[in-house]
């Protein structure tokens, strides 16, 4: 009986404390919670059939750099940015040399917030145009290792928020400048406030010439890849907690709207690229399907479980922290980025290294995708079409895969 009444007690203050966190006002991270639902992701049939294309990949590097997020291209040499902030050259026969490193000195541990280049992209002057998680936007001679910060990330909006973590972006021929700001209330290490939180993602315009910036779209959840039409008349823009793009209206009756542009993916949108027929490659960094799904893309209409995981982490945070001010220690700051990362759930690794790539037109309508059975590539956040080869980047690997153009057609 004395066992049974300690389980009793335990069980009473552990409802009590977990009922406490939740309704105590006030508790950070403060925000509304908001109720929300996704749509149930589409079956792998039809045009999503599952096939092996992407088994014909080949690894091109292995081990020598984590996180190649993007990837851009300029004749056959291949540039992309890497965690820590380099920004990496790669030629054809697989040569490595580093180009710069963006963000001065830093080893990328605990809350030592770096450079993350996120979103690559080449001007019509051959500058590559990088989108910095920590930083802001900067442009980049490749040939020289020159870097010019364009935007900082403190810059502020129209809405009083500054510019707080960029992720992609594309290049209008008009000058313009189209970026995502993921969240205003998370960085690149604790993206699940925005991701159990509320819908705080942005894209904005930047304009090169009179360094104007406006907020084009606001309240993304977690605003990701973006990609201009062909004939630059419209845009898409990854929403990726709720597994969407939505069109915004760049020219025409429509010009400054925005309108849903596909939903339902059986996975989370990361980058969308030119798939070089006029429509669009929309990469799911990792799969939601019925044999693999993704538990926290289903707990939008459950804010109090939402509510509970953030207040708990954030209490557990400020716990370490407080311990690690008082006595440093490595032990203690790795667990720090543990518990920023939700565990195991954060890590895209422990994932199934399941690759779909979604080829649909200009109108949103799905024509096909590209997939793997082997398992061998994994978390695939974009395909970058090349003249001889499509170039795929990996967030959380130390993998460089590509594939021959002419599997792809």
């Amino acid at each position: 009986m004395g066992l049974l009444k300690l389980s009793f007690q335990l069980l009473f203050y552990t409802v009590l404390v977990v009922f406490l966190i939740v309704v105590i006002p006030g508790l950070p991270p403060d925000f509304k919670y908001e109720t929300y639902s996704v749509r149930t992701p589409r079956k792998l049939d039809g045009k999503l059939t599952q096939n092996n294309i992407l088994n014909k990949a080949e690894l091109l590097l292995d081990g020598q750099f984590i996180g190649g997020e993007s990837v851009a291209l300029r004749g056959d040499d291949v540039f992309t940015g890497v965690i820590g902030g380099n920004i990496i050259k790669i030629d054809t026969n697989g040569k490595l040399k580093n180009v710069v490193k963006l963000g001065g000195d830093c080893d990328g541990t605990y809350k030592a917030r770096c450079a993350r280049p996120m979103g690559l992209r080449f001007n019509t002057q051959g500058k590559l145009l990088v989108a910095d998680a920590y930083n802001g936007l900067y442009e980049v001679d490749v040939d020289t290792g020159k870097a010019i910060q364009l935007l900082s990330t403190n810059t502020p909006l129209a809405d009083g928020l500054p510019v707080n973590f960029l992720n992609d972006l594309d290049i209008g021929k008009d000058g313009n400048v189209y970026i995502t700001d993921t969240s205003t209330v998370a960085k690149y290490d604790n993206v699940y406030l925005e991701v159990l939180g509320d819908a705080t993602g942005r894209l904005v315009q930047f304009n090169l010439k009179t360094k104007k910036i406006d907020i084009l779209i606001n309240g993304l959840h977690y605003a990701n890849g973006v990609q201009l039409s062909k004939n630059e008349d419209f845009l898409v823009v990854c929403e990726s907690n709720r597994g969407r793009l939505y069109k915004y209206h760049l020219k025409g009756s429509k010009k400054g709207t925005k309108e849903l542009f596909i939903d339902g993916l059986p996975g989370v949108p990361d980058n969308v690229r030119s798939n070089g027929k006029g429509g669009f490659y929309i990469s799911l960094v990792t799969a939601d399907t019925e044999e693999h799904p993704l538990v926290l893309r289903y707990l939008g209409p459950i804010p109090f479980i939402r509510k509970l995981v953030l207040r708990s982490q954030n209490g557990i945070l400020k716990t370490l922290e407080a311990i690690d001010a008082y006595s440093p220690n490595d032990l203690l700051k790795q667990a720090h980025t543990y518990v920023s990362h939700l565990g195991p759930f954060g890590n895209l690794l422990n994932l199934p290294r399941k690759v779909i790539i979604v080829d649909v037109d200009e109108n949103g309508n799905i024509i096909g995708s590209l997939q793997n059975t082997d398992g061998k590539m994994g978390h695939i956040s974009e395909i970058s079409l090349g003249p001889k080869y499509a170039y795929f980047g990996t967030p959380a690997d130390d993998k460089l895969w590509r594939i021959k153009s002419a599997y792809l057609k």
